[in-house]
């Protein structure tokens, strides 16, 4: 019976480590505005001006924005900026729901990159399926400047590959 209890008391102690070695070398998340409070309450941070959250490659940057350190999302409002796998969206608002990998924008929407110059009203980037989708009155902007018109237009933006447009 003495060596089961030590057996499993050290097995224990192993699998506690080992996580938390784990979550040690998880990154750390970088939060920088120009006024920040903790709410415990929430157990987010609350950012105003100048806000600067980089977590797990995911930057953005914003008015003012709320972030969960636990969850890592981010909502954010007022010049926009969210930043990952080489690529840059503006907007007016943003939900980084990391669940789902996806960051979502709001208003005024732009996005470029060397084929095209994308404005929406609404989109969204799926950083798993590297795809960013742009909803409402897309206008779509060749390098050329000959643009068109789309309620919908789906893009893969790692292997610079139109997906759907309608």
């Amino acid at each position: 019976m003495k060596k089961l209890f030590f057996a499993l008391l050290v097995f224990l102690s192993a699998s506690a480590f080992i996580a938390g070695n784990a979550e040690s070398a998880r990154e750390k998340p970088v939060i920088k505005a120009d006024k920040q409070y903790f709410n415990p309450s929430s157990g987010t941070y609350v950012l105003k001006g100048n806000v600067y959250v980089h977590a797990s490659g995911r930057t953005v940057t914003a008015h003012e924005a709320t972030f969960d350190p636990a969850s890592l999302q981010v909502w954010a409002d007022g010049n926009v900026t969210f930043k990952q796998d080489g690529i840059v969206i503006t907007g007016d608002s943003l939900h980084v729901y990391v669940t789902k990998r996806t960051a979502y924008v709001k208003g005024s929407i732009f996005f470029q990159d060397e084929q095209f110059d994308v404005s929406a009203p609404s989109g969204e980037y799926n950083w798993k399926t590297k795809t960013a989708t742009f909803t409402g009155d897309v206008v779509v902007k060749n390098k050329s400047g000959e643009a068109e018109n789309y309620q919908m237009f789906s893009y893969n933006v790692i292997k610079r590959q139109v997906l759907e447009k309608s």
